[in-house]
């Protein structure tokens, strides 16, 4: 059984039930063919929740104390929370990723334009860590920074079976940013192919780009790395996005971690069987 990412639109049939409503679920990623996380779109859910994660969480019909969800208040830099009881709600840890590698508790983000990045792998445990990438992050090598941590942590075994999902986000058909920003110089600095002339004073980014750039100085295949061909500035009707006028509401990321029936099962084969191929 091959182990890449995939990302499906609007295919609430193929994601289980019991775990959300299958018309409020939008935009599944999955790998081994087994739902890795779920992005919750514009919904009457998320207008009401108004960006607000224990409000969206349980209109999704969730019990915070039976279902501990970790929503950390996300500040554009690079820290990740771990997913653990103690940072789930009503706690609100600054922070721009959870990391999960055990059953019980939830991760979640929120995005307008900005950015998500999942990555998920089998080795040494299974583990799932959400980031939020906005401009600043992507510059800063929210990804890049993250995943040289899990390296050093777990060693270069991390990588085997290792799957990226970026996006979606805003694309540079729609992102500009002033070209005498200190940002942008620094940006460009790192990511030149990132930014091309748009008007006068003003560059086009393209966000997605730079954190597929960090994979790529990761070690990360290219067949390992799968990216949501959809800006949400230009898809009407299924995406928050602030730049087109939404101060508020949020895209909701959800993710579960290695938990059995979402993709815990899978992870666990195709860590069983790198075991048995190694001679573990």
């Amino acid at each position: 059984m091959t182990w890449r990412p995939e990302v499906f639109l609007q295919e609430p049939r193929k994601f289980p039930q019991k775990f959300f409503p299958p018309a409020q679920v939008q935009y599944v990623l999955k790998g081994c063919g087994s739902p890795v996380a779920v992005l919750f779109g514009r919904s009457e859910a998320g207008d009401a929740a108004a960006g607000n994660p224990e409000a969206h969480w349980k209109a999704l019909g969730h019990d915070l104390f039976r279902e501990p969800l970790v929503a950390p208040l996300q500040v554009h830099d690079v820290a990740v929370v771990p997913g653990r009881r103690i940072w789930a709600l009503p706690q609100r840890p600054r922070a721009d990723g959870v990391e999960l590698d055990g059953e019980g508790i939830w991760g979640s983000l929120r995005f307008a334009d900005c950015w998500p990045v999942v990555l998920a792998g089998p080795s040494p445990q299974p583990w799932v860590m959400v980031l939020h990438a906005g401009y600043r992050g992507a510059v800063a090598c929210v990804l890049e920074r993250n995943l040289r941590r899990i390296l050093e942590r777990w060693g270069p075994q991390s990588l085997n079976g290792l799957c990226v999902w970026i996006g979606p986000g805003i694309g540079p058909c729609c992102y500009t940013r002033a070209s005498e920003d200190p940002l942008v110089q620094r940006g460009r600095a790192l990511f030149p192919e990132a930014f091309a002339p748009a008007t006068a004073g003003l560059v086009t980014v393209d966000i997605g780009h730079m954190l597929r750039r960090q994979c790529r100085a990761m070690g990360v295949p290219r067949e390992a790395v799968c990216s949501a061909p959809w800006c949400t500035s230009c898809v009407e009707g299924l995406f928050y996005s602030y730049r087109r006028g939404d101060r508020e509401a949020r895209n909701f990321l959800v993710t579960a971690g290695p938990q059995k029936e979402l993709f815990g099962d899978n992870l666990c084969r195709k860590r069983s069987k790198s075991r048995s191929e190694d001679g573990a």
